[in-house]
């Protein structure tokens, strides 16, 4: 549905190539929307959002083998926009997350980059219990911007060797 998968003649499916153009502009929308969530939950936050928010960072700060760090991440910004009430915004995300996993599919992000993302997703998370807009944004403009950096950073080092395209099992 993202356009992620290509046929293979003959093979079935496989992840297509993805252009520098094509990675920016998914960033740059990835950019917008969490902006648009962070802005919109630090206005109408209640006690019970914050709740789950920081129920979800509790099970990140546990995972110290970042086992599932990416469910745990793509779980903190989807419900986000849940409970922002940006229930379109929660499934464009989805679908750019989606584009996103299949551009770093195979490479590996460093643990201590993983434990800065966590670390920023607690700030997001203060900025937005304090109900500050501006910082929220702030800090979610520059989470997502580091966390597009540490995957380009990944991609680049991982294809340094040659192409990552793989054909499905």
């Amino acid at each position: 549905r993202e356009g992620v998968m290509v046929a293979a003649h003959r093979r079935g499916y496989r992840i297509r190539e993805f252009t520098t153009a094509e990675i920016h502009e998914v960033a740059a929308v990835h950019e917008q929307l969490e902006v648009l969530v962070a802005r919109t939950l630090a206005a109408s936050r209640t006690p019970e959002d914050l709740d789950r928010l920081a129920d979800i960072l509790r099970r990140q700060d546990e995972d110290t083998e970042a086992k599932c760090i990416f469910a745990l991440d793509e779980e903190f910004h989807l419900t986000g926009a849940v409970l922002a009430g940006l229930h379109r915004t929660r499934d464009l995300l989805a679908g750019l997350r989606s584009v996103r996993a299949a551009i770093i599919a195979g490479v590996v992000v460093p643990p201590e980059m993983s434990a800065l993302r966590v670390a920023e997703h607690h700030q997001i998370l203060n900025a937005i219990a304090a109900g500050d807009r501006r910082e929220a944004v702030r800090l979610m403009r520059a989470h997502v911007r580091a966390s597009e950096q540490t995957f380009l950073d990944a991609l680049q080092a991982a294809t340094a060797t040659g192409p990552m395209i793989k054909p499905l099992n």
